[in-house]
């Protein structure tokens, strides 16, 4: 997973972990489901683990219904290595993930869905 353009929406990153479902954290409106060709691996939402941890499995809460898998590293701008298979978001998605450890994790999302952005409005952890 590559490094990206900055994220125009970053000050609202902090409202998907602040466990109030009607906060979220969003991306901005791209003219196609794949970025309109300006990001072709995606985008992601980093989340700090607060120290190196093995995690098994993370919750990623959205109504927009986007692909994307996990990733982990141990730096907020990468690199980070796939930890888990690829998944559809809609509703509460759990995405059991491979066992790295790391300080950071990212949910690394690979295809928006037809409204052209993606929401997530909860990501919560489980060791």
């Amino acid at each position: 997973m590559p490094s990206g353009s900055p994220d125009t929406h970053a000050d609202t990153a902090d409202r998907a972990t602040d466990s109030d479902p009607n906060t979220f954290w969003y991306t901005q409106t791209y003219n196609t489901p794949d970025f309109g060709g300006l990001l072709p691996q995606g985008l992601g939402l980093v989340l700090r683990a607060g120290s190196s941890v093995k995690l098994a499995q993370l919750t990623v809460t959205s109504t927009s219904g986007f692909v994307a898998h996990i990733g982990a590293g141990d730096s907020p701008g990468g690199p980070f290595s796939t930890d888990s298979s690829p998944k559809t978001v809609t509703g509460t998605t759990t995405f059991p993930l491979q066992g790295k450890t790391a300080q950071y994790y990212v949910v690394w999302i690979t295809q928006l869905p037809a409204q052209r952005y993606a929401e997530i409005s909860e990501v919560t952890a489980t060791s």
